[in-house]
């Protein structure tokens, strides 16, 4: 039949069951549900399995890329005239992917913690942006002609106040020694 002008409700009579039912083995009919929905539950899993695969992936490769140094400066950290560190006792630094490479100096107090800054600042270092201020979350960046250093200040779980540095080669900036 179908729909009328002034009835706007579709005759279902017509209505294709054969897509929501299946014949069973009895001779009856029992609903199934439609393919759609199927190949959507299905597309579901996959891409969810990708995204675990992508992630675990990416944690992988970030957690064998980096090479820890220990209490030492890693091989490629600036040299001390290019990137001034703070007096005070490695506590751990590592070589990141990307050219990159962090070290953690602990410090007797927040003045030590300040005094890192007026040493990057004092060599030509230029702040381009800073949050927070005390000695816990404050993170700075910096410039040079060569190198980019973004300085965090916290503290361990000692309670020890520390400066991190992680730094990378200015984009185009000649780094060869």
């Amino acid at each position: 039949m179908g729909t009328t002008a002034l009835d706007m409700t579709p005759d279902i009579s017509t209505h294709d069951t054969a897509a929501t039912t299946a014949p069973e083995s009895g001779g009856g009919s029992e609903p199934r549900v439609p393919a759609t929905e199927d190949r959507r539950g299905r597309l579901a899993w996959i891409i969810g399995g990708l995204v675990v695969i992508a992630v675990l992936a990416v944690v992988g490769f970030f957690f064998f890329q980096a090479r820890d140094a220990g209490g030492a400066l890693p091989e490629s950290f600036p040299a001390h005239a290019e990137l001034p560190l703070v007096d005070g006792e490695i506590a751990g630094s590592a070589e990141l992917p990307g050219a990159q490479t962090e070290v953690t100096v602990r410090v007797a107090d927040p003045a030590q913690q300040a005094a890192a800054l007026t040493a990057l600042t004092d060599a030509g270092y230029r702040v381009i942006g800073s949050e927070g201020s005390g000695p816990i979350g404050t993170v700075t960046s910096l410039s040079s002609e060569t190198h980019s250093v973004r300085v965090s200040f916290d503290q361990d779980s000692d309670g020890a106040f520390t400066v991190t540095y992680l730094t990378s080669p200015r984009a185009g900036a000649d780094t060869e020694q």
